[in-house]
């Protein structure tokens, strides 16, 4: 517990040298239409570069800067930065800047945001402010000015992580949100079969079309998710799927590559559960045999190291694959149409204790265990995927 104490202690003494010496930095990560996959904005994140400990994730350093009194400070320089560096983006699109709860309370902020508007010349209509559900602890009329005094301003207001903080929905009469972020704990295994998470998502959508606001689905990693995000009437997507958040000098050329349109570059698909082995394993077809080893068993398939590539060697075949005769033809069926093998990245069958069978184009092959293997090694050929 003291240590603790002390280390906190540490990181409060290094924030405050943090902030003298410049060492934040903002990177963006786009803001993506459903509609037609244009790049419409960027949120700003903030990053802290330790100068000895590397990179502080923003969940351990914001928190202390709370506690001591110097989010305000750090928040001034998050708000002027941004709106500075998206005024010299190549076209208009909107820049997010996330707001503490603290901030939001001081009565000085909607002061603060004009004067960054216009020492930047960042036209009104492309900042948006992420506010969390935390402001409305303290439901008053202080922070119905708050929000009157920012919308007269002409900027966009944003809820963010909305669905994880303050439960009571009576403050969506009243608030002047543009936009519902809809959190990332809704957002992960929406698709997964049994989830309630998809319906609410709809719920949450239904609701902000009636209300005339706008919906973000936050943290998408899965390429999948993008088209169930879209079928749930979300209008905008952000989250790893579109690449990792970006420093400040790339976010032009995000913005000019693809028309302005952002390329999906995550995962196609969520990978199942895997059981790590390695057992080194037989496949034989007729009277021909090819060591392999089998490793990462689900319940789709298995990965195959030591497959040859898929090509066709029609009328060979022998007893095992050397270097004396082509690769294929270890495992080749004599087809003149296709050899016998699994191409990748085609599955292969659920494996088994002892033997199992895979039948392909009317032929049968087996797959025999032989032994647990001591070690493990890149394959010479193709490679099955497990699903």
């Amino acid at each position: 517990m003291l240590e603790g104490a002390r280390s906190r202690k540490r990181m409060e003494e290094d924030l405050r040298i943090a902030v003298a010496q410049g060492q934040f930095r903002l990177v963006y990560q786009p803001v993506v239409s459903t509609r037609d996959a244009m790049i419409v904005g960027y949120e700003a994140l903030l990053r802290w570069h330790h100068p000895e400990q590397g990179n502080i994730p923003p969940s351990q350093f914001i928190p202390v800067a709370e506690d001591c009194g110097l989010i305000e400070q750090i928040g001034e320089w998050v708000m002027r930065t941004a709106c500075a560096e998206a005024a010299g983006w190549p076209r208009e699109a909107r820049v997010a800047v996330n707001v503490s709860s603290i901030q939001f309370a001081k009565p000085h902020l909607p002061a603060l945001v004009a004067q960054a508007l216009a020492q930047s010349g960042l036209a009104a209509a492309r900042l948006e402010l992420e506010i969390t559900e935390s402001v409305f602890l303290n439901d008053n009329q202080e922070s119905h000015r708050q929000f009157a005094a920012l919308k007269a301003l002409g900027i966009r207001l944003a809820l963010d992580d909305f669905g994880t903080g303050y439960s009571s929905l009576g403050y969506l009469r009243h608030a002047p949100f543009d936009k519902i972020k809809i959190d990332q704990s809704f957002v992960r295994g929406a698709s997964s079969q049994g989830s309630r998470n998809a319906a609410i998502i709809r719920a949450i959508v239904t609701m902000a079309d009636t209300l005339g606001m706008e919906t973000t689905a936050e943290g998408v990693e899965i390429q999948d998710e993008i088209e169930m995000i879209r079928s749930l009437g979300c209008s905008h997507i952000q989250g790893f799927v579109y690449g990792k958040p970006m420093e400040a000098p790339d976010v032009p050329q995000s913005m000019r590559e693809h028309g302005g349109h952002a390329e999906p570059v995550g995962l196609k698909s969520l990978r199942r559960p895997r059981v790590k082995i390695l057992r080194i394993a037989q496949i034989l077809s007729g009277d021909a045999t090819i060591d392999v080893r089998i490793r990462d068993l689900s319940t789709t398939g298995t990965m195959i190291e030591g497959l040859p590539p898929p090509i066709s060697w029609a009328g060979r075949r022998s007893a095992s694959a050397s270097a004396a005769t082509p690769p294929f033809a270890a495992i080749s069926d004599g087809s003149a149409r296709d050899g016998w093998a699994w191409p990748s990245p085609r599955r292969c069958p659920r494996i088994i204790h002892g033997w199992t069978r895979h039948r392909r184009r009317g032929r049968t092959a087996s797959i025999r265990l032989i032994g647990t293997a001591r070690t493990g090694g890149g394959g010479t050929g193709g490679g099955i995927g497990a699903g």
